[in-house]
């Protein structure tokens, strides 16, 4: 049972990691568009329940106009984003990362640790700004699903030639 399984995991995937391959080389642009209104979408999904409650309770409290403030912003981004998510919307992110990276840095107690920690995010803001998003993220999914695939192929291997033992188990239904 256990080594059906693990075959049915290596086959699923391997035909996923060619699957994304080939639509990362082949159908990169239709595929960057549903990726990006959908995200859009949850963006949008995501920030209605606290736009509405700091709508309602900013009337007993003022600290909850940030929350309403913030809440709208994101959710013309998300609109924005389903709408035209091409060089503006990279922009608008990557600004966004460098800034709440340099405002994370600035608040923390550790400066040095809190700015090794936030590289990766002003780096993906760079590029965000400088507009190579599309072919980093293209370069990701043709590299992940070629891994995929590659490490999927090698675990059907290992389990076709009994690297990959059984349980004592399953051995013993077996016989």
């Amino acid at each position: 049972m256990n080594n059906k399984r693990n075959l049915y995991f290596g086959v699923i995937g391997m035909v996923l990691g060619i699957t994304l391959a080939l639509i990362g080389i082949l159908y990169y642009d239709y595929f960057l568009h549903a990726i990006c209104i959908s995200v859009g979408i949850v963006i949008i999904l995501v920030n209605i329940y606290p736009l509405l409650f700091s709508f309602k309770e900013m009337k007993y409290n003022k600290r909850f106009i940030y929350m309403f403030i913030t809440s709208l912003i994101f959710i013309l981004l998300g609109i924005v984003f389903i709408i035209n998510h091409e060089m503006i919307i990279s922009i608008i992110f990557g600004v966004f990362l460098i800034l709440l990276s340099f405002i994370r840095i600035l608040l923390a107690k550790n400066h040095k640790m809190r700015f090794l920690h936030e590289v990766p995010y002003i780096l993906l803001g760079l590029a965000l700004v400088l507009n190579i998003s599309h072919v980093i993220f293209q370069v990701a999914i043709v590299a992940f699903g070629i891994l995929l695939a590659m490490y999927s192929g090698l675990y059907l291997l290992l389990i076709v030639f009994g690297k990959i033992k059984r349980n004592d188990n399953e051995a013993e239904e077996a016989d």
